[in-house]
């Protein structure tokens, strides 16, 4: 009686490994919890394309800055005809313009100039003739 129940026993576990296998399910797994699937996509297997380094530098700034624009702060005001000002880069700039525009000295404000082609003594700086005088806030 005793061998019956181990064939029994024996014929059972055959059934539940072929049961199992025909459901899908992978016996030679051990136990534990399912793996997950990546909610990204798979890395590419090629590598990316890269710039290669240029041969010598460009011929002109990448970065073109106006040649003729200043800006900065008011340090002999007035009605004009002349005006001082230092500029941001410390540049000291004496302006000349016959607009009549009244500065206040400490004002800071955007100059558009030209080198100035008269004799005009507007004293120490750089003489420029302002062509567009903008005041900033």
């Amino acid at each position: 009686m005793r061998a019956t129940r181990l064939t029994t026993g024996a014929g059972i576990a055959i059934l539940l490994v072929a049961a199992m296998t025909a459901a899908g399910c992978d016996t030679t797994r051990e136990a534990g919890p399912m793996p997950q699937e990546s909610a990204s996509p798979p890395l590419s297997s090629t590598e990316l394309p890269t710039l290669a380094s240029p041969a010598k530098p460009p011929k002109t700034p990448s970065d073109l800055v106006p040649t003729d624009l200043a800006a900065g702060r008011v340090t002999r005001g007035g009605s004009g005809p002349c005006y001082g000002l230092i500029t941001d880069d410390g540049t000291e700039d004496a302006g000349y313009s016959a607009a009549g525009r009244t500065l206040i000295e400490g004002t800071t404000v955007r100059i558009r100039f030209q080198p100035l082609a008269k004799k005009i003594d507007c004293g120490p700086g750089r003489p420029v003739l302002a062509i567009e005088i903008t005041v900033l806030q």
